[in-house]
């Protein structure tokens, strides 16, 4: 959990502020692949940040999913 401010500077000075959590999950490819093809989704595909298929123990990736 980590915690996010916002804050409005103006001249700057602070003059409004707010602080919200910020909950953060991390899953493996397979893990986050199961969740999405449980929820209704038809193919569920983990990419890299260049646009080629991820590897199993790459340690970031992005999916491409669809309904």
């Amino acid at each position: 959990v980590a915690t996010l401010r916002y804050e409005v500077l103006h001249a700057h000075q602070t003059t409004q502020s707010e602080e919200r959590l910020w909950v953060l999950r991390w899953y493996a490819q397979e893990e986050f692949r199961r969740l999405l093809l449980q929820v209704g989704f038809t193919s569920a595909m983990a990419m890299r940040e260049n646009g080629k298929p991820a590897k199993a123990k790459d340690p970031a990736f992005v999916f491409i999913a669809s309904r």
